[in-house]
């Protein structure tokens, strides 16, 4: 165990509660939000990197750079919709139909959880910079998860595939 397992198991922590305050209906609208961005920053991270490249001039930072804003703007602006919404609407239901559709919620935040962490931790292994990649190689719930639960590749472009190799 290494300290990137910490950090994998503060973010499902903090997923798992997140998806306990927001509910069913935004816990999944969270989880469609990444699974939407993982598509688009798969697609997008080589052009946005390669404008990194031109900057900074180190590659496998540029490519994790690329791969981390294409994410977090193709996240936000799918996410506009449901915080919009949600000011105006409490996707919550009341009672003990509440209490079942947060332990829902915690449950799809969970997924969401593990869902990014995949992401992060694939990224991390297939362009390894400074001392992340190796901690991410080393990590032994992030191999656990990718091994186990490896959904994540499948939303990624074939050239991610060769983390799968790496892990055995």
């Amino acid at each position: 165990m290494n300290w990137m397992d910490i950090i994998i198991v503060l973010i499902l922590a903090a997923s798992v509660l997140g998806g306990l305050g927001r509910g069913t209906l935004r816990a999944i609208w969270a989880l469609v939000a990444v699974v939407i961005s993982a598509l688009a920053a798969g697609l997008l991270y080589q052009p946005i990197g390669s404008l990194i490249f031109a900057i900074f001039g180190h590659p496998n930072a540029s490519k994790v750079l690329g791969f981390c804003i294409a994410y977090g703007l193709v996240n936000a602006v799918v996410n506009v919709p449901v915080h919009w919404w949600s000011s105006r609407e409490n996707w919550t239901m009341p009672g003990c139909a509440g209490c079942w559709d947060r332990l829902v919620a915690g449950a799809v935040g969970l997924v969401e959880g593990i869902a990014t962490v995949e992401l992060g931790l694939i990224v991390l292994i297939k362009y390894p910079i400074w001392i992340l990649g190796r901690a991410a190689l080393e990590s032994v719930i992030g191999q656990r998860l990718l091994a186990n639960l490896p959904f994540m590749f499948r939303l990624l472009p074939d050239t991610f595939r060769s983390v799968l190799e790496l892990l055995k």
